[in-house]
């Protein structure tokens, strides 16, 4: 898997000189597949694993800078005009940098980060992508910033201190997703998706070059056909450039909507890649969407291949997960982490495709924001009540109900006071974890920290769109194929942001407007789909058959030992009797994830030295 360093000085302090000097020597020790992409005063930059076609360098031309990654060339134009990755000239290598790599944002997409320095103004610049598809981690050595992917790597240089952030665990337990520019991990600091530093003479200023809020309000498509038509345009545009860049992809499959309309969307590919789909299904009453991705597999004229999802794993296996900078959910990596990459091996596949992100993307929220949204941009007209009634049909509830709510959400308010209180959903944790969850707000992107007067609906649409997913497996190994997830692409992100809540779902249906797009593309079983399919049964078996791993894990654990878990209710639900106790699944999954996580640390010596 692709993965950079680069490291920032100020060249005429010969301590910091010295001092990049052993972080550069210690980089080059690591392994053979570091190699140096940009070596200036000040700037040192090394890539290991690049792949040709997909993740490379990108140098700009006349001037000191690169971008790592995958970089498309922003077209408006149809599918096959937008295959080539972008290649910089002089001219536009000097536009960049002159714009302190803003122009980047509007002439460029993909998954990249970008490092460059600025010989007039004497200043160099950070930039992360506004997907965020590549990792950008900060740390800092004796006055040198290092900018990273992978957690790893620091670790392997012995050279960085790190702690547990207590905080960010304890607002985690309670609420799950945290954005934030701090990580689980003091002294180490994440760049946001669209993220900008300059740095000169030792001092950064941060900026946010891409601001979603704003682009919710340019150029708003109304009109529903409209919608609908680009949305198929830009999603064939994004979906078709990525599938150029493998010869083949292992498409995960589910049978819902956004998995079939990626599937959909490949069909007529300018440079079709071998496509080999993977559908998991398990017993249980909504476990099995065999049928619905089928279907879809059919309609495409692809193989499928079926697999039962595995409930024999070892929760014991969670303490070999790779080190990160923060926890995530590690049941599914467990499950299929290593099958699917021997699946990808025997079928040639060097890019993993799926659906992720289609919820947020497409709009698979509260209807009622959609009413306030529309109550907020057009006042109490005729058109109001249908929309009321949309939102009442899609919630089940009545129609009064949803005008009262539309009334209150349209008024400004902080953001913490429509979120979701963690006492809520979270039955095993203490008051002091349930106080961190709503204290969250240093963990909160910044701009998602007040609602102000943005429309609600779009101000969770906007919010839910700008947190990253993993691309590094837990469990993975360097020659695993890439994870692609190309419905997270920027072009049809912003495309997303720019048509309202109560356009993209209407009529009572959530994803209204890709159900509309895609008609033509996916089978229409699946369009009329209201439900998902479920894992609540396979992974309750997996629990059982590990309940007495699950209770030396928590029970004496360190969330319990920090005061954030109650010992006493994880007793009773990890006993083999009844209990009153309502704790789902995923809590306490996530809670084993967190636990896991914080044992791995605690397991290796990352000292200076």
């Amino acid at each position: 898997m692709f993965r950079y360093f680069a490291l920032l000085w100020d060249e005429a302090d010969r301590e910091q000189a010295a001092a990049a000097h052993l972080l550069a020597k210690r980089i080059e020790q690591l392994d053979a597949a570091w190699s140096n992409s940009l070596l200036r005063p000040g700037m040192h930059v090394f890539h290991a694993d690049a792949r040709n076609g997909s993740s490379e360098v990108h140098r700009l031309n006349g001037v000191d800078g690169v971008v790592l990654g995958t970089v498309f060339e922003r077209c408006d134009g149809n599918a096959e005009s937008a295959l080539a990755k972008k290649i910089f000239s002089v001219a536009e290598s000097q536009q960049a940098i002159a714009s302190g790599f803003t122009s980047l944002i509007t002439t460029c997409w993909g998954r990249y980060v970008a490092f460059a320095h600025d010989a007039v103004s004497r200043r160099s610049y950070v930039l992360r992508d506004p997907t965020g598809g590549l990792p950008c981690y900060r740390s800092r050595f004796r006055g040198v910033d290092i900018y990273f992917s992978c957690v790893e790597d620091l670790a392997a240089l012995r050279l960085i201190q790190v702690s547990v952030n207590t905080d960010f665990i304890a607002a985690r337990v309670a609420l799950v997703f945290l954005n934030a520019r701090e990580t689980a991990l003091n002294g180490i600091t994440t760049l946001l998706p669209g993220e900008r530093l300059a740095i000169e003479r030792g001092t950064v200023s941060s900026s946010l070059a891409w601001n979603p809020l704003e682009i919710s309000q340019q150029d708003v498509i109304e009109d529903r056909d409209v919608a609908a038509r680009e949305l198929r345009r830009v999603a064939k545009v994004c979906v078709q450039s990525w599938a150029a860049c493998y010869a083949s992809v292992l498409h995960k499959l589910s049978g819902g909507l956004d998995s079939s309309i990626v599937l959909g969307c490949l069909q007529d590919a300018p440079k079709k890649p071998a496509i080999t789909c993977l559908n998991y299904y398990s017993a249980g009453c909504d476990g099995d969407e065999r049928a619905f991705a089928r279907s879809a597999a059919s309609r495409a004229g692809v193989q499928l291949l079926e697999r039962e999802r595995d409930s024999g794993v070892r929760l014991e296996d969670m303490l070999r997960i790779g080190l990160s900078a923060a926890p995530t959910f590690y049941l599914g990596p467990l499950q299929t982490s290593r099958s699917e990459a021997e699946l990808a091996r025997e079928s040639g596949a060097t890019a993993y495709f799926d659906g992720s992100g289609g919820d947020q993307l497409f709009y698979q929220a509260q209807g009622t924001f959609t009413a306030a949204d529309y109550l907020q941009a057009h006042g109490l007209n005729r058109r109001f009540a249908e929309v009321a009634l949309d939102a009442a049909h899609l919630e089940h509830r009545s129609i009064w109900h949803v005008v009262r709510e539309a009334y209150k959400l349209k008024r400004p308010r902080y953001a913490d006071s429509v979120a979701t209180n963690p006492a809520s959903h979270r039955s095993l944790i203490t008051d002091a974890a349930v106080k961190a969850g709503i204290d969250r707000k240093h963990f909160t992107h910044p701009l998602f920290q007040k609602v102000g007067r943005h429309p609600p609906g779009k101000f969770w649409h906007a919010a839910g769109l700008v947190t990253p997913t993993e691309f590094y497996d837990p469990l993975g190994q360097p020659q695993d194929p890439e994870p692609v997830r190309p419905l997270m692409s920027q072009p049809l992100v912003e495309l997303c942001l720019r048509i309202p809540t109560y356009v993209l779902t209407h009529s009572g249906w959530d994803r209204a407007a890709a159900r509309q797009a895609f008609r033509a593309d996916v089978p229409r079983e699946i369009l009329r789909r209201r439900t998902k399919g479920g894992l609540e049964e396979n992974v309750q078996e997996i629990l059982m058959r590990n309940l007495q791993a699950a209770r030396g894990l928590l029970c004496d654990g360190h969330l319990v030992q920090a005061g954030l878990l109650d010992r006493r209710r994880l007793e009773d639900v990890l006993s083999d009797r009844p209990t009153r106790i309502a704790a789902a699944m995923a809590e306490i999954f996530d809670h084993l994830s967190t636990e896991a996580w914080l044992r791995r640390w605690t397991s290796v010596s990352v000292t200076t030295t």
